[in-house]
């Protein structure tokens, strides 16, 4: 199994499996990336996917922390990773944890990289800088989801402006 290096100098591990179209699929808390084995194997010969273990978890459960917030951690290991294999326009699938992560890199982070990316979790409400509330917003290749009409402040936006 590859490893990549974190700048931090430790070494994560990484399935490498398919050819094609990039894929980064990000596992949730307790998992690690071979639990993503039975959803891709059908699409190997469409997509090339990266199923990373997650710093702390499966082959990369001795990798420490080295940040108070983990998720800025997992978000500097899969912006190494991207770095490392030179990824570019790939999608993205975060699932809880890696949901999480996911958006803390789109918030914090060079997302730029990300051509798609796939929410598998909760709303994926962010803080808005300009509202002080939490909007759904996100925002990948001029494509824009908004109000998603689940969470308060936008079922409220949605009853009181009609967006």
């Amino acid at each position: 199994m590859p490893l990549f290096p974190a700048r931090d100098g430790q070494s994560l591990h990484v399935r490498i499996l398919g050819r094609g179209q990039p894929v980064l699929m990000l596992h949730g808390l307790g998992m690690q990336g071979r639990d993503w084995l039975p959803f891709v194997l059908p699409y190997l010969r469409c997509y090339q996917f990266y199923m990373p273990d997650l710093r702390g978890a499966g082959n990369s459960a001795a990798a420490r922390f080295n940040q108070a917030d983990v998720f800025h951690n997992h978000m500097q290991d899969m912006e190494d990773l991207v770095s490392h294999f030179g990824l570019q326009d790939f999608h993205l699938v975060g699932y809880s944890l890696g949901a999480t992560t996911s958006l803390h890199w789109y918030a914090h982070g060079d997302f730029s990289p990300v051509g798609r990316y796939l929410h598998i979790d909760q709303t994926p409400c962010i803080a808005t800088s300009l509202t002080g509330h939490m909007a759904c917003s996100v925002t990948v290749r001029n494509t824009s989801f908004r109000n998603c009409g689940s969470c308060w402040y936008c079922w409220t936006r949605l009853r009181i402006t009609g967006d």
